[in-house]
């Protein structure tokens, strides 16, 4: 008889003790703590799965009071997209526990969306950050940016992207946060169709 646990097409390393990650191939745990965002359930035979995707359309509706970086002034897509300025440096941010969404650590992902930039100027940065969980000082254990100034035509939408590996050690239970933030910019940058994926 084939022993089916040896045909699995793609093998996570054991985690550190009290990582927290479940050793089975179970069902990936969801919790969608930001509204609009759509979930692609992953397969052991697929090359890479959407962890979330959000186009901003339903997030009018959803939020608790108007927010002043979700704006109609330009889209991608719909009507909805996200947008930073000197007024507004962070944009609404979606937030997830690492063991929410993977019940097996993820080794390397791809956060991507598109953008709406002037000039070269505005260099403003989508941000993946992953803070260690019970960090007294909440320091970001990983901390990276998808560059937007650096694709080009500018004044038209662009598609950004940037893959991000994760540290060996990760816990089940760090905290992972994705937003736009102004940097430098002094024109506003608008972004949309925010989406970040396992890469296998």
């Amino acid at each position: 008889m084939v022993d089916l646990r040896k045909k699995r097409l793609f093998k996570y390393p054991t985690p550190p003790a009290g990582a927290g990650w479940r050793r089975g191939a179970g069902g990936v745990g969801l919790a969608l703590l930001l509204a609009g965002c759509h979930y692609h359930q992953a397969y052991p035979d697929v090359r890479e799965h959407r962890v979330f995707f959000n186009d901003f359309e339903q997030m009018a509706g959803w939020l608790p009071e108007p927010a002043p970086t979700l704006t109609t002034e330009r889209a991608h897509s719909g009507r909805y997209s996200v947008k930073v300025d000197s007024a507004h440096p962070f944009s609404i941010t979606y937030h997830f526990k690492l063991g929410d969404k993977f019940s097996m650590r993820p080794r390397r992902m791809r956060l991507s969306a598109w953008a709406w930039v002037e000039e070269s100027g505005d260099d403003a940065q989508l941000t993946f950050s992953m803070s260690a969980p019970n960090d007294p000082q909440n320091k970001s254990k990983l901390y990276t940016q998808v560059f937007l100034v650096d694709n080009w035509p500018y004044k038209r939408w662009t598609h950004v992207s940037r893959d991000i590996d994760l540290p060996p050690e990760v816990s089940s239970q760090a905290e992972v946060a994705v937003y736009l933030w102004v940097n430098s910019a002094y024109r506003p940058v608008y972004t949309d169709d925010w989406e970040l994926t396992e890469l296998h």
